[in-house]
């Protein structure tokens, strides 16, 4: 659980418009469908190894502020991000 943000408290999985493909990242599920399931799983994956691509923390960022808000702006601006980070991750570029 984040120190942050409590998911119980929340109550609200907030789904994403259109679930975010993983591109098979390792430790990631094949795809990421509302904001508490993305956190949760950049939480466990990328939060400890920042240096893979300095975009995670802004990603991580993001959800946190859709979780909190529950705007649909918000979420759709955290969906975006995640989506462009995972896909910057799966690229040929990736670091082995």
């Amino acid at each position: 659980m984040s120190p942050i943000l409590n998911d119980a408290a929340s109550g609200r999985d907030l789904p994403f418009r259109q679930a975010v493909p993983t591109h098979g990242c390792g430790g990631f599920p094949a795809a990421l469908r509302d904001v508490t399931e993305a956190r949760r799983a950049v939480e466990r994956e990328r939060l400890p190894l920042i240096r893979s691509h300095a975009g995670w923390l802004a990603v991580y960022n993001r959800l946190l502020l859709a979780q909190a808000s529950g705007g649909a702006a918000d979420i759709e601006a955290a969906r975006q991000a995640l989506a462009a980070a995972l896909e910057a991750d799966a690229g040929p570029h990736r670091a082995a």
